[in-house]
């Protein structure tokens, strides 16, 4: 009986002593992991801000160094164009199901968000998305970089805008 007792106590001890060699290698893993979720949070942001400078740049037409608001929904009339498949200046949900579909072959998930986008776009909910309610709505990043609420963003709004971290909005536009 007592050996029983020496061995499970010399179990014990190695169990507890092997936790005690692993653990600071374990919290030394964790923190690893931590400095690279960190380091992942880093380099997404600066990537994040790297695409809105360009967009920036991209939509600035006239290069006065501001968007107004028309400048900044180019990209919509673009995609409300490219949906309006009989040129009517409205889009039914045959169209946005095309438009959709042709999304989700590129990437799965931009098709849902098609959708969407014309969904909270039908402020009458008739079904029928007309040109006036899809343009309606200001890009919601528009919305959060125009700090002085001037209808315009600067390239300084911008840039402060692409280095500040943003919230994870829930069902938001990346547009």
């Amino acid at each position: 009986m007592i050996r029983h007792l020496a061995a499970a106590a010399a179990v014990a001890f190695a169990i507890g002593a092997g936790g005690a060699v692993f653990a600071p290698a374990a919290a030394q893993d964790g923190a690893d992991r931590s400095d690279r979720g960190s380091a992942d949070r880093s380099e997404r942001r600066e990537k994040r801000g790297d695409r809105l400078k360009q967009r920036f740049d991209r939509l600035d037409r006239n290069r006065d160094g501001a968007l107004d608001e028309t400048e900044a929904k180019r990209p919509m009339t673009r995609v409300f164009e490219r949906a309006d498949r009989n040129r009517d200046d409205v889009v039914d949900s045959d169209e946005v199901k095309a438009l959709s579909e042709k999304a989700s072959r590129r990437n799965s998930a931009r098709g849902g968000r098609v959708e969407k986008r014309f969904q909270r776009a039908d402020r009458d909910r008739d079904g029928r998305v007309t040109r006036d309610e899809f343009l309606s709505r200001t890009p919601p990043w528009f919305r959060r970089a125009d700090e002085d609420r001037d209808g315009r963003v600067t390239r300084e709004e911008i840039d402060a805008f692409a280095d500040r971290p943003q919230r994870r909005r829930r069902g938001g536009d990346q547009e």
